[in-house]
């Protein structure tokens, strides 16, 4: 257990949901959380993340939403926790270099967004361009309701998933990732490769517009690189991450807790 959640487990419950309120923006999912302390490691706490995030009520997912800046904004609502604004304009570092006119678009998108389904529009936006995620705007413009806020809790569940590193407490930055898919004659292709960022994030393995199909896929992480940047000696150079899908099944979240001398994954949901 980090040094981090060790002293979250111990502060007063009060304390421990206003501080973990800024990770969500939801108050009962804070308190959900806070309730299920003392969490003993960060797998847990990730798993626990999810299911109090899958078991909220529409009226919390829509709470969690008005935490956020508008896509092209990097402020939040009066509601939003410094540190959850700070998070937002960190995660949308892309969008703020855009051209003027990309700008423009997006905050035309947004208006129409608003107009129609009654709350902002909420995507993981790390590792888009602003022209990506207008992209991606114009098409959840043409969902339904209950189909686009199923799409919208998603995005927010997402924003929530850090890789962390587990003996410092901290996101692993700057880790490099490769994702290879194996064919039917156990040959390994590199599908795409990415770096995690500063939130320890890597959202852009695979696009939003990509469909993953069904068979054997390798998760490579580069911890080599990571230990020797952060000055750690690391027993593992490497972290190979091996999984099936299946078909009918589009959602994939694998976490790596890692740390120096060990590291651990799970299927999230």
């Amino acid at each position: 257990m980090s040094e981090m959640l060790a002293r979250w487990n111990e502060l007063r419950r009060e304390e421990a949901e206003r501080e973990i309120l800024a990770c969500c923006g939801s108050r009962t999912w804070a308190a959900s959380m806070a309730s299920k302390r003392p969490i003993q490691d960060e797998a847990s706490l990730l798993a626990a993340s999810d299911v109090a995030w899958q078991n909220l009520r529409e009226a919390d997912w829509l709470e969690a939403f008005r935490s956020h800046p508008r896509i092209g904004e990097t402020r939040g609502k009066k509601t939003a926790t410094p540190q959850s604004s700070a998070w937002s304009a960190q995660e949308q570092q892309k969008t703020a270099a855009a051209d003027e006119s990309v700008k423009m678009a997006v905050k035309r998108g947004n208006r129409e967004y608003e107009q129609k389904f009654g709350r902002i529009f909420i995507v993981c936006a790390t590792g888009k361009s602003a022209s990506e995620i207008l992209e991606i705007l114009k098409r959840r413009l043409q969902n339904d309701e209950a189909t686009e806020l199923r799409q919208a809790a998603e995005e927010q569940r997402k924003i929530m998933t850090h890789v962390l590193d587990t003996a410092r407490g901290k996101p692993a930055a700057g880790v490099p990732v490769r994702l290879d898919q194996q064919d039917s004659s156990g040959q390994w292709s590199t599908i795409s490769a990415a770096q995690t960022d500063q939130d320890g994030r890597c959202a852009q393995l695979v696009t939003d517009r990509a469909t993953v199909a069904e068979g054997v896929y390798r998760l490579t992480f580069d911890t080599a690189s990571y230990f020797a940047a952060s000055k750690q000696e690391g027993l593992y150079p490497a972290v190979e991450i091996t999984f099936r899908v299946r078909s009918g099944e589009s959602h994939y979240h694998i976490p790596l807790l890692l740390s120096a001398n060990g590291y651990t994954t799970y299927r999230g949901s």
